[in-house]
């Protein structure tokens, strides 16, 4: 790149420096850096998410239609513009607030009780051979394999075979062999006492969480997340599988990924202090579209009928070949198995931590996010489906929508004087609201009659909170909300439907995903998201899948699991279903009463 092709990009308040080319738009440059800028609509103009403050002497650049539309006079006045709208042909400096950062940020710990590992796929043994001589003049690798108990040993990496002369005879032909499966993959020195580790990591559509274990003690050092940085270019899979048939398109989804596993495993390895070179396994969920997003493969066929993917299928790579031999130079990448083109291997992890398959009765495991997967276990088997919730309840689509972090609104009320009232995320200044917020907002307006059965809203926009930051639900919202719940219910009748059984003989209802983890049980019943069982019968299950892909390092035998969880499950291909049409048009409306 020429010097005069060259601007700089400053960010506030940490002062780093970005190189990037002049003419192109802000939020290309910070996206295509990681740092995650929300723009649900895919840097159209259209959302108006992606507002970032520029420094005084750009912000006299003429606004666009699009920013005059979505903009206040004000905001503009103060330097606010869209990154999708903004072209940099100067140097700039930018104000992008830490929450904006895709950075990770420290989870609560994993609430999984691990115990102690079974039968993980990676293991240590001590190393201690004859000398060659002339009576004994086997090769270093055959001499090597003898060594070790597996049977059928064998090293397949060229740079280890290398390595090998050299390491026998260094350590004076002893040392310390790691296996995964009957694979020779390193070789130590005796005297090193560094730990075997895995990672686990679910993939979604929004977010990208991750685990660090220790695999020799079964103990999860650390688990973060981050928001999914695909999110420029689409916030659900369907847009992600348009824009990946578009120029570089695939390529660009590709390396967010990568770019935003690659924080993730640089904050989590430095953070526990330890090296990536100890990370030997590396187990991987998600939902069908991500992985194959993951893997460079074009998701096509998914969005197409008869909607086949690529490959459902389990799948070991070396970390070269998914691009990710910088985070994890030493490991082996396992890809769990799924079930379909929209029911993937994060629900099957799921399947597996909550062990679903010997729940007592009729169970529903129910993932509230963007594609809105659906599992009934009941006495006739396990039937699954996916209906396309969108991401109303990650904040997507809506008007002050956010995802769930600091400055949300995450919880509403009625007081015990009959006014509203709201929580939010760690007590900060109101910045927008979540989802558990939002369908809590729905809740408490249709008990105090703001809000029809209907949908109609009396109060057109609702103002939640009327200081800086304000906070409003339109009427569109609303709409937002029971296209939302209303797919998910509907998909949750026609599995029930199938398996001959009504939502009174479900004795559990499982919610699993972040959402799921922080939505208010009560509010999702009275909105008609979830049948009007006890509430005491509905469980978070919590990041059920990142916990499954856990659970899968710790136990091969969990692998197994998945293997035959996906050829015991029949899905039911809602698109076309008219018994799902029906439902969905029924739930659009919301109870009239509570417990009704």
């Amino acid at each position: 790149m020429k010097d005069s092709d060259c601007v700089k990009v400053t960010l506030r308040p940490s002062g780093a420096t970005i190189a990037a080319t002049r003419g192109k738009s802000l939020l290309e440059i910070l996206t295509g850096k990681g740092i995650g800028i929300p723009a649900i609509c895919g840097g159209k103009g259209k959302c108006g998410k992606c507002k970032v403050r520029i420094s005084e002497a750009q912000a006299s650049v003429m606004p666009t239609f699009l920013e005059c539309s979505l903009l206040s006079d004000r905001e503009i006045g103060l330097g606010y513009r869209l990154a999708c709208q903004f072209i940099v042909n100067e140097d700039v400096e930018v104000q992008v607030s830490s929450d904006n950062k895709a950075e990770s940020s420290q989870s609560s710990r994993l609430s999984l009780e691990l115990g102690p590992s079974i039968l993980p796929a990676v293991r240590k043994e001590s190393l201690s051979v004859p000398k060659p001589s002339v009576e004994d003049q086997r090769s270093d690798l055959r001499r090597l394999t003898d060594g070790i108990t597996v049977e059928n040993g064998r090293i397949r990496r060229l740079e280890l075979l290398k390595r090998l002369p050299s390491f026998l005879r260094e350590n004076d032909f002893t040392g310390t062999v790691t296996l995964y499966e009957n694979e020779i993959i390193d070789l130590r020195s005796k005297t090193d006492n560094s730990h075997i580790l895995g990672v686990a990591i679910d993939i979604g559509t929004t977010t990208i969480a991750m685990y660090l274990l220790d695999l020799e003690n079964a103990i999860v050092l650390d688990s973060r997340s981050i928001p999914n940085p695909q999110s420029v270019y689409g916030q659900d899979v369907i847009s992600r599988i348009d824009y990946a048939a578009s120029p570089n398109g695939l390529t660009n989804l590709k390396n967010a990924i990568v770019e935003g596993l690659a924080k993730l495993s640089r904050d989590i390895i430095s953070d526990a202090n330890v090296s990536s070179e100890q990370v030997y396994d590396v187990s991987v969920v998600g939902n069908t579209t991500m992985i194959h997003l993951l893997l460079g493969i074009s998701p096509q066929g998914i969005a197409l009928s008869p909607f086949i993917p690529v490959t459902a299928e389990e799948m070991i790579f070396e970390p070269f070949e998914v691009h990710l031999q910088e985070s994890f130079p030493n490991a082996k990448i396992y890809i769990m198995q799924g079930i379909s083109a929209y029911v993937g291997s994060d629900l099957v992890a799921g399947i597996i931590r909550i062990n679903l398959e010997n729940e007592k009765g009729n169970a529903l495991l129910v993932d509230l996010g963007t594609n809105g997967e659906i599992i009934l276990k009941s006495d006739s088997g396990m039937l699954a489906a996916s209906t396309a919730a969108g991401p109303a309840f990650e904040g997507g689509h809506i008007s002050n929508g956010m995802i769930a972090k600091r400055g949300a609104i995450d919880h509403v009320w009625i007081d015990g004087k009959g006014k509203i009232s709201f929580s939010t995320i760690l007590n900060s200044v109101t910045t927008g609201i979540c989802g558990s917020g939002l369908l809590d907002t729905v809740a408490v307006l249709l008990e105090k009659g703001i809000l029809a059965s209907s949908g109609k809203l009396s109060e057109d926009p609702f103002v939640l909170h009327n200081e800086l930051g304000a906070v409003t639900i339109t009427q569109k919202d609303i709409r937002e909300v029971q296209l939302a719940k209303s797919a998910i219910r509907a998909g949750i009748e026609v599995l029930l439907s199938e398996a001959g059984i009504t939502y009174e003989e479900l004795d559990r209802i499982f919610l699993a995903g972040a959402f799921g983890s922080f939505v208010n049980v009560s509010s999702a019943v009275r909105i008609g998201l979830l049948p009007d069982i006890s509430t005491d019968r509905i469980l978070s299950a919590g990041n059920a899948a990142g916990e499954g892909a856990c659970i899968c390092l710790l136990d091969r035998k969990a692998r197994d699991l998945a293997r035959a969880l996906s050829n015991k499950i029949s899905y039911v291909e809602l698109s076309g279903c008219k018994r799902f049409s029906e439902y969905f048009i029924n739930f659009m409306t919301f109870p009239k009463e509570a417990n009704s």
